[in-house]
């Protein structure tokens, strides 16, 4: 007697969401919620790259799941400020990366769901698409006070060549009208997932923070001093003071 299969099936029937365009903000600037700039540290700065130019074209648009985005070499040596002959092969082994990146969240439910970052990236000379799940749609969609949110200019941020020195632009910048963040050891350890690298803290500073902090002093619009949070004899965290520069 044949065997039942293990496990079961459940079918999940819906329309496609539809996220309608937000006109609300010029095309030369980058908007994203913020729970979106602290899930995607352990990218390369070209996947970030994507993101940040697929910003404008999502939310000035009625976006969903089939809604094809797409960016030639071309716009992206020009945009990034990188060689035309190498702007491609940046381009597409970002886009590789992709394919094989997700991050989870917990649903309505209770239930842990990873979803990847995109779900169908198509190849043509010069030019590469994709197509972004409802999830990363919504974080690019809806700004409000129930889904907190960033804007920066995009040839800002993308003058800016390491990735560490991007996302700590991107998360000084959520803080800019308080003028500082801090973090502990630990929790700036997690957000660069540095958990493994780096133990002694002096060399913590000296490859990751102190020219992050001098790359973004030079070439954005924020000014940044950095000190460390001390504790009797410890460190404890870090503190970076920001003003506009």
């Amino acid at each position: 007697m044949a065997k039942s299969p293990v496990g079961k099936v459940k079918t999940i029937t819906r329309n496609d969401e539809v996220f309608t365009k937000d006109n609300r903000y010029p095309s030369d600037q980058s908007v994203m919620q913020n729970r979106m700039i602290e899930a995607w540290n352990s990218m390369s700065v070209d996947e970030k790259r994507i993101f940040i130019l697929a910003s404008p074209l999502v939310r000035l648009c009625d976006a969903t799941e089939r809604t094809l985005f797409s960016i030639s070499a071309k716009d992206y040596a020009e945009a990034c400020n990188i060689e035309l002959a190498t702007s491609y092969s940046q381009l597409k082994l970002a886009a590789d990366n992709l394919r094989g990146r997700y991050f989870s969240y917990i649903n309505s439910k209770g239930n842990r769901v990873s979803v990847h970052w995109v779900i169908r990236i198509e190849y043509s000379e010069g030019e590469i698409s994709f197509c972004f799940p409802d999830e990363v749609l919504f974080m690019l969609s809806v700004f409000d006070a129930n889904n907190a949110y960033t804007r920066f200019n995009i040839e800002t941020a993308l003058k800016l060549k390491g990735a560490h020195s991007l996302q700590l632009y991107q998360l000084l910048k959520q803080h800019e009208k308080i003028g500082y963040r801090e973090f502990t050891v630990q929790q700036f350890r997690e957000i660069f997932e540095l958990t493994t690298k780096y133990s002694i803290i002096s060399n913590l500073r000296v490859r990751v923070i102190e020219p992050a902090v001098s790359e973004i002093s030079e070439q954005t619009d924020l000014k940044i001093t950095f000190s460390q949070v001390v504790k009797g004899r410890s460190i404890k965290g870090f503190r970076f003071n920001i003003r506009r520069n």
